[in-house]
Order: structure tokens, then C-alpha cells, then sequence
């Protein structure tokens, strides 16, 4: 869809529009709009409520840091058919990354490399406690799932915790 896209500016097309009413084709859209030089657009909505988004002025109010951390933060959550974080949409995680510099340099690094460091994996820790707790008081992944179990007196299922650390070295 975004190679498309691509192709239809190089091709001449003054305005390239992609429908799909979906979050991940948003993300996606975000992530490489600086590629495609014209200007972008979603159609996304129902068939009575048609709804464009300006991607590239989304784009341009977001930010370049924002945007260059969207393509790392959609591969860490995951799309429609991979396990994402269970209750945390991809809008929250975008949240938490436009609130914090830091954040935006962590999903920069990783959607550039793709490489996990020991260090960007306890960054990525950091992240996952600040997904599922406003105000964390920890940075370890094993210490929040605990600390949220028992604020919930052990009444939620182990799929509203976050994975705990030895799960995301098995399925990275």
C-alpha cells in the first residue's frame, strides 16, 4: 500500500490518497509520509461518514522526532496479526511517545537497527511499565506485572498483564 503510494507521487500524482479505516495503515501512513512527495491522505469512516485525514499535515503537527519513532513502535506493538499488548492500543503507545523525548529516541534507534541491545531492552521495559501504569514506580517489566497483579488483589487474567521479561526473549 505504501510502496503505491510511493509510486503514484514519483509517477506525477499531485495528491495520493490510501482507504482503509484502520490504525495500522495510520501508523504507517505517519511513518513514511516523508517518502512520498505529495501530499498524503487517508480515507478512513463508514459509508455514510467519509472522513479524510492529511496525513502530511498530520505529519508536519506531529513532528519529524514523533514520526521517525512510529515505524519502531509499530513493530514493537505489533499489528492485527501478531499478539500486541493486550488492552494497550497502538493510539496509547503513540501517546506516551509524543509525552516523552526519550520514548522517541528509543523507537527511532529501534525502527533504524531493529537491533535489542541489553540497554534498549530495558528502555523498552521502561516503556511497557508506562503502557500500563500512568505513573510507574518501576522500569522493570517482572516488578510492574507483579505490582498490577497484586493492586488488583489477583483478580485479573494473566493476558491484562504485561509479558513478563523471559516471554520477550523467547518470541524475539
Amino acid at each position: 500500500m505504501i510502496l503505491n503510494a510511493a509510486h503514484a507521487a514519483e509517477e506525477g500524482y499531485s495528491a495520493v490518497v490510501v482507504t482503509a479505516d484502520d490504525t495500522d495503515v495510520l501508523l504507517l501512513c505517519l511513518a513514511f509520509s516523508a517518502n512520498i512527495s505529495c501530499p498524503l491522505f487517508q480515507n478512513c469512516g463508514t459509508k455514510n461518514r467519509v472522513r479524510y485525514l492529511d496525513i502530511t499535515k498530520l505529519c508536519q503537527a506531529l513532528g519529524d522526532c514523533v514520526c521517525n519513532a512510529v515505524i519502531g513502535m509499530y513493530a514493537y506493538t505489533g499489528c492485527d496479526t501478531l499478539s500486541a499488548f493486550a488492552g494497550r492500543g497502538k493510539l496509547r503507545a503513540l501517546k506516551v511517545i509524543m509525552r516523552s523525548e526519550h520514548f522517541q529516541e528509543v523507537f527511532r534507534k529501534l525502527g533504524q537497527s531493529g537491533e535489542l541491545s541489553m540497554d534498549l531492552f530495558k528502555k523498552l521495559q521502561a516503556f511497557t511499565c508506562k503502557l500500563y501504569t500512568a505513573s510507574p514506580t518501576t522500569e522493570d517489566i517482572n516488578t510492574a506485572r507483579h505490582q498490577l497483579f497484586c493492586a488488583q488483589c489477583g483478580e485479573l487474567e494473566s493476558s491484562q498483564l504485561p509479558p513478563c521479561e523471559s516471554s520477550w526473549w523467547c518470541s524475539g
